[in-house]
């Protein structure tokens, strides 16, 4: 699918390579990265138990700002 293709192609761009096609929480197969603004990831996965297409955040901020 285009569709699929033009997102893939984000992703790469972007560098989320490492995480396109890794699995979250045993559930959610991370698809392609459709946003990063600051401070956070916005991703599209696909929910394994439903099959449903899902966006999700993930935060991107640097490990030196975590409590």
């Amino acid at each position: 699918m285009a569709h699929d293709s033009f997102w893939q192609a984000q992703s790469e761009v972007k560098g989320m390579e490492p995480l396109v096609g890794q699995v979250l929480h045993s559930r959610y197969q991370i698809e392609a990265l459709l946003g990063q603004p600051m401070g956070r990831r916005t991703l599209l996965a696909t929910d394994r138990h439903s099959g449903s297409r899902v966006a999700g955040l993930l935060p991107s901020l640097p490990p030196d700002t975590w409590p």
